[in-house]
């Protein structure tokens, strides 16, 4: 039975590896600002957004637009620093370094997406060193996974809505 188990946990490692590690490798040369507003819908971000935040979309896609923040980007980033528990979405810390709790789900984007906008993609922002995934992570959350993971998971979304427009003709 554990030598079932083990090998099926390491076909599951090598699936997700092969996987993840391509989608990464393909996104090394991109960049993509992140102050650029695709004209995603909610319903089109919905199916990239963990099954715990695709509720949150519409409100994902209207906040971004209204301050000039990519929601592909954000719903990246929510998919890997959520903790619905807390009405956080984005690993958000006090300044003791404390996850901080939110009153509700919308408070939270309400809150954080202005706060990226101004303190990371502002060029007087208190943490700003550019436009990209690279740029941002350098403060936001300084590792490799990190940065690699969110750069692929926003580029892997803006390419496939690309390509399902191409294959619409719009």
């Amino acid at each position: 039975m554990k030598t079932k188990v083990l090998s099926l946990l390491m076909a599951a490692v090598i699936l997700f590896g092969a996987m993840t590690v391509p989608a990464a490798a393909q996104t090394k040369e991109k960049s993509y600002n992140l102050t650029t507003v695709s004209g995603i819908t909610a319903a089109q971000l919905a199916k990239y957004m963990h099954p715990e935040t695709r509720h949150l979309a519409g409100h994902v896609v209207r906040i971004c637009e209204r301050e000039g923040v990519s929601a592909e980007f954000v719903a990246a980033v929510m998919r890997w620093e959520r903790r619905p528990d807390l009405h956080n979405y984005f690993g958000w810390t006090n300044y003791r370094g404390r996850l901080m709790r939110f009153e509700n789900d919308v408070a939270c984007l309400e809150r954080v997406i202005p706060l990226i906008k101004k303190c990371y993609l502002t060029p007087n922002g208190k943490y700003f060193n550019g436009y990209t995934v690279e740029a941002v992570s350098i403060y936001y959350n300084n590792s490799e996974f990190w940065r690699d993971t969110i750069k692929a998971e926003t580029i892997r979304i803006l390419e496939s809505e690309r390509k399902c427009q191409d294959m619409k003709g719009v």
